[in-house]
């Protein structure tokens, strides 16, 4: 609600489209693919790709909705550092890349 109000970087936004995305796909509201007629009562409430439905809304890209949500997923500590602008979103993807190479 406060989106439009605040001064948020790009970063932010996206990071905040990314708990978005994953909202509605842990709930179900956004699925892939179109709704089977058999299946009338799964329908989801919204069919499509969830970045895209969602990053027009906190005006990013849905290519950076979805990136943000990777660094969440691989993580969640540099995502929070994202989400509260201490970092954008291409340093917080670096970031992931190093631990993971340091992982192997």
């Amino acid at each position: 609600m406060n989106l439009h109000r605040r001064h948020l970087e790009y970063s932010q936004r996206a990071a905040l489209a990314a708990l978005e995305i994953e909202r509605l796909q842990e709930t179900g509201e956004v699925k892939a693919g179109r709704p089977s007629p058999t299946n009338s009562r799964e329908i989801a409430l919204i069919t499509g790709k969830a970045a895209e439905i969602v990053a027009p809304v906190f005006r990013v890209g849905s290519r950076a909705a979805e990136e943000a949500v990777a660094v969440r997923r691989a993580a969640p500590d540099v995502f929070e550092v994202l989400k509260d602008g201490g970092i954008n979103l291409r340093h917080a993807q670096r970031e992931v890349d190093r631990r993971a190479r340091e992982l192997r």
